[in-house]
């Protein structure tokens, strides 16, 4: 929000000035842009290393299951994907 005598440049310094470490919870992120054709690749990677890992799971190749849980988790944006985070504990 805009106070009075600000102008939209010095709001924008203020968002990037803001950024910090990650453990500060009070500050700004702002994400980085990616194109839609990069978002459909990086999600169909993840798709297909999910499959395997719960393939991997199933089948009780546990070594294999955590690479591959690895890798999806390596993907920007997957993380903390639900599945990924309940296949994780499973694995656990």
């Amino acid at each position: 929000m805009l106070r009075s005598g600000q102008d939209r440049s010095s709001e924008s310094l203020l968002l990037t000035n803001s950024v910090g470490p990650p453990n500060q919870r009070d500050r700004y992120f702002l994400a980085q842009p990616k194109s839609g054709a990069k978002h459909i690749a990086e999600a169909s990677r993840f798709k297909r290393l999910f499959a395997k890992a719960e393939a991997a799971l199933s089948e009780l190749r546990l070594s294999d299951a955590g690479r591959y849980l690895q890798m999806a988790g390596e993907i920007p944006g997957f993380k903390r994907h639900p599945g990924l985070t309940a296949a994780r504990k499973r694995l656990s």
